[in-house]
This record gives structure tokens, C-alpha cells and sequence, in this order.
């Protein structure tokens, strides 16, 4: 299986990423422009980008969207991402820590659940950004600080007496 990066959102994405991979007049339907941040430019240069961060943030706040969700936009292979691209790299972590939680053969047995994840993730930076005109990275890095962060892996993967034991 192809793991193909989709979205049930890309209202958003056209709204966050200068460069998305799709006709933006197309799929804007209201007549509003994107919007740029308050200095002109995008948050994001590229649907992928945006699809790593919200799939980490989902993850992190163990949100998913509702299963149903109709991922209608195909956006990229994540094969085609460089392998030394850090939103590759950050895809492969969220994807690899599903597959542990959800104790499953491969990571594309769990490729559908890293989407919900990263419409989940997506969904809240969106509407913190609706709230404060910008998303403040700091701030949701103290809120999810090392207690948050240890907490969640624990769940997902064990606690790291349990972790050594994955590898032998």
C-alpha cells in the first residue's frame, strides 16, 4: 500500500500554505481571498508541512477527526518526500508510534488512523490561529511540555523498560 498524505480539510490547507498543490479559486468556493498571516506570507510553504505538524499535534493531544471523514484531496506520496526532510522524518515518527500503540504488522496497516490524527491536529491550529491571528509554537510547546510528552509516549509505545524490549 502507498501511503498517500490526504486531508477531509483542505479549506485549510489552501488557507495556511502559499504553495498548495491545488487550484486554489477551484476549491474556494466563498469569495474571500486566502489569508496571509499579519506579515503577507503563508505559514507553510507546502501541504506536507502543515500535514507533519498537525499529524504530531493530533497525535500529542490524542485527538482524531470522526472516522467518516472523507478524505477527498490527495496531496503527495509520502515516498516522494526526501528521506532527510525533517516532515518526512516527523511523519515517520507519528506513523511508527501508531503502529507501536496500535500493535499492528506495518505502518500502513495504521496510515488511516495517522490522517485522523493529522486532521485532528490540523482542526486545532486552525482554530487557534482563528483565535490569536497566529499560532504560537512556544506556547503549545510549554503546554505540552515534558510531563505531557512522557505521559503520551508511555501510552503509545510503554514505559522505557518496556521500549528496550521492542528491539530484541
Amino acid at each position: 500500500m502507498t501511503r498517500t498524505i490526504k486531508t477531509s480539510r483542505q479549506d485549510i490547507y489552501i488557507r495556511l500554505v502559499d504553495n498548495a498543490e491545488s487550484d486554489r479559486d477551484a476549491d474556494n468556493e466563498s469569495d474571500e481571498e486566502p489569508e496571509d498571516t499579519a506579515d503577507g506570507a503563508y505559514l507553510f510553504d507546502y501541504q506536507y508541512e502543515l500535514f507533519s505538524l498537525g499529524a504530531l499535534i493530533g497525535l500529542a493531544r490524542d485527538e482524531q477527526v470522526d472516522p467518516s471523514a472523507a478524505f477527498s484531496q490527495d496531496i503527495r506520496r509520502v515516498g516522494e518526500i526526501n528521506s532527510d526532510n525533517e516532515h518526512r522524518q516527523t511523519i515517520e515518527l507519528v506513523n511508527k508510534l501508531v503502529q507501536i500503540d496500535a500493535e499492528a504488522d506495518s505502518i500502513e496497516d495504521v496510515w488511516d488512523d495517522v490522517l485522523l490524527y493529522a486532521d485532528a491536529g490540523v482542526e486545532y491550529l486552525n482554530d487557534e490561529i482563528d483565535v490569536q491571528d497566529d499560532f504560537d509554537l512556544v506556547r503549545f510547546v510549554r503546554e505540552h511540555g515534558y510531563d505531557t510528552w512522557r505521559s503520551r509516549f508511555e501510552e503509545l509505545v510503554g514505559s522505557p523498560g518496556e521500549v528496550s524490549t521492542l528491539y530484541k
